[in-house]
């Protein structure tokens, strides 16, 4: 996978090892649904933490958290454990396979994540990006 020197106790696996994606049941909003204020706050993948606010608590994700979110197009990655509602398009929401992981796993890991991603959508995308055998670090 990487040649990186790993601190003692830590493993190095493939990604999708590791992580699983997550689904909101409540959907996505659009920014048409975006309030100033409300009871929901809205986590998108742009740069700041809380976007928006809704008072829809059908829109809130159902967990479990933490979860990272992690922005598709702006590659920012955020680490909620609050009640939200997922906004707009780009949005992933990914957290451990199962709770053994969680210790180590940090978004400042995530620079996998991304190049990982951006290969798995370009490949999609018909484009060769020439990335290959990226995997994540989790503390044992």
């Amino acid at each position: 996978m990487s040649s990186l020197a790993l601190p003692d106790g830590w493993i190095e696996k493939s990604f999708s090892a590791v992580v699983k994606r997550l689904q909101s049941e409540g959907g996505k909003l659009t920014t048409n649904d975006y309030q100033e204020t409300g009871g929901l706050s809205v986590v998108d993948q742009g740069q700041t933490l809380v976007v928006a606010y809704c008072d829809d608590s059908k829109r809130a994700f159902q967990g479990p958290y933490p979860v990272i979110v992690f922005g598709d197009h702006t590659r920012n990655v955020k680490l909620i454990d609050f009640k939200f509602a997922v906004g707009a398009d780009g949005v992933v929401l990914i957290r451990p396979k199962d709770d053994s992981g969680r210790r180590g796993f940090r978004p400042g890991i995530f620079s996998t994540f991304e190049q990982s991603f951006v290969a798995m959508r370009c490949k999609y995308l018909g484009v060769d990006t020439g990335v290959r055998g990226l995997g994540a670090i989790a503390r044992r």
